[in-house]
């Protein structure tokens, strides 16, 4: 299984920040040579759903079944996080995120 959830992070602009990555490792539609995760290896502009909504939210009701101090939940990770779709149904990431 893909482990969607990382962090806390601490940050200096955003103090302890949970993250979440819906994309999979360097899927991005750009190929910085500052990249911190290193060379595109699946180099794209097609937006699409990449993992189970489920999976994720699965995932996320773990993490904060156990109550973590944060202040911030960010969309980050390993690619691009905007090549991500929004998806329509009820009980999405973004959706359960508005009533923590």
């Amino acid at each position: 299984m893909t482990h969607h959830i990382f962090g806390p992070v601490i940050s200096r602009r955003l103090g302890r920040s949970l993250g979440i990555d819906l994309i999979p490792f360097k899927t991005c539609s750009y190929n910085c040579a500052y990249c911190e995760c290193g060379a595109t290896t699946d180099l794209t502009s097609q937006r699409r759903e990449f993992f189970p909504a489920d999976e994720i939210i699965h995932q996320l009701d773990t993490v904060l079944s156990s109550s973590p101090k944060l202040d911030y939940i960010t969309f980050a990770g390993s690619g691009e996080p905007t090549l991500s779709l929004p998806r329509s149904r009820a009980g999405t990431p973004e959706k359960k995120l508005r009533t923590i």
